[in-house]
């Protein structure tokens, strides 16, 4: 499912309310970015043609970011107009690395992804951990256990 959200912010400027918006697409962003921006009021403000040296922009800025509509795992993380962004980008990492081990498993023992049992994933996510422990040490992987040429061993 989708991780998407309107975040709006609501606001008077010049005795004229104001209610700027913006669907986000969360999947979108984590994706490109790795992370979400730590604020989202220059996001607001942008796709809603306010300038960052406006009048309109420091009413904008005061306010506080409300959210709504929000679908898939990015619901679980808010709570009235709080978000905890922290909180969403870990479980989003940890349902995708889930996800991505689940389709490994699926596609080099040709089973369908909803097959793949939990010891499976237990021993990917073993794997996982090992290899990115090696790399963050900065050690070179270990030789492979099986020789891809018989005749080596």
């Amino acid at each position: 499912m989708k991780n998407r959200v309107t975040a709006f912010i609501e606001f008077y400027f010049k005795g004229e309310p104001f209610r700027p918006s913006i669907e986000l697409d969360l999947d979108e962003i984590m994706e490109m970015r790795g992370e979400l921006p730590q604020t989202l009021h220059s996001v607001i403000a942008k796709a809603n043609d306010i300038g960052p040296y406006s009048y309109e922009y420091e009413m904008l800025e005061a306010e506080e970011i409300q959210y709504r509509d929000a679908e898939g795992l990015v619901a679980q993380f808010i709570d009235g107009n709080q978000f905890d962004r922290q909180g969403f980008e870990e479980a989003w990492r940890h349902q995708r690395l889930e996800q991505q081990l689940r389709d490994i498993a699926a596609r080099h023992l040709h089973m369908e992804p909803a097959a793949v049992t939990e010891e499976m994933l237990q021993a990917l996510r073993a794997a996982h951990q090992l290899g990115s422990a090696s790399i963050r040490k900065g050690a070179p992987m270990p030789p492979a256990i099986f020789p891809s040429d018989p005749d080596a061993a």
